[in-house]
C-alpha cells in the first residue's frame, strides 16, 4: 500500500507526515504527532491493526508555508527565509530546491540545504527574493525533493507587483 502525503498544521509549523491509507473504508487511521520538541517525533496510529506506520523515517517541517510578500515595487526585490526542519525520527536528505509555477522568473532563491542531510533536530535555511517584472498579482512554488517518500514538498510563494 503506498503512503500518502499527509500536512499536518501545529502552531507555527507544517509538517508533512506519511500516512497509509486505511485498507477499509469504514476503518479511520489516525496519525497524533508532537514537533514540539526538535529531538523526537511521538507518533501514534489508532485504527483496528494499531500497528506502528512511522519506523526510522525522516519527516519534513517548512515554516512559513505559506510565504506571502505582500507588495514590492515592480524591479525592487525582497527577500525573506524559509527553514526546513528535519522533525523525524531519521536523517532528512535534501537533493534538490527549484522554483516552478505560474511566475517563476519573479522569485530566486538560495540555500545552504541543497546536497545536505539533517539529522532529527537540525534545519537549513533558504532565502526567496520576489522581484516582480510586472505589476499585479505573482505566485510560484518552492519545490523540495527529499528522502521523505510523499516528496517533493512546496512552499507557496506569492506576491504583489506595483
Amino acid at each position: 500500500m503506498e503512503l500518502m502525503q499527509q500536512w499536518v498544521a501545529l502552531g507555527h509549523l507544517t509538517a508533512c507526515i506519511p500516512v497509509r491509507p486505511s485498507p477499509r473504508p469504514s476503518t479511520v487511521q489516525a496519525v497524533v504527532a508532537d514537533l514540539s520538541s526538535a529531538a523526537a517525533l511521538d507518533v501514534a496510529n489508532t485504527g483496528t491493526q494499531g500497528s506502528s506506520i512511522l519506523r526510522n523515517t525522516p519527516v519534513i517541517a517548512l515554516t512559513p508555508n505559506p510565504l506571502a510578500f505582500g507588495s514590492v515595487p515592480v524591479g525592487t526585490g525582497h527577500s525573506a527565509t524559509v527553514t526546513i526542519y528535519s522533525s523525524g525520527v531519521a536523517s532528512l536528505s535534501l537533493s534538490s530546491l527549484t522554483i516552478t509555477g505560474s511566475n517563476p522568473s519573479d522569485f530566486t532563491q538560495s540555500n545552504n540545504c541543497t546536497g545536505s542531510v539533517l539529522a532529527t533536530g537540525a534545519h537549513c535555511t533558504v532565502t526567496v527574493t520576489f522581484t516582480p517584472q510586472a505589476k499585479g498579482s505573482r505566485s510560484a512554488a518552492l519545490n523540495i525533493s527529499s528522502t521523505v517518500q510523499a516528496a517533493p514538498f512546496r512552499v507557496s510563494v506569492s506576491g504583489s507587483g506595483r
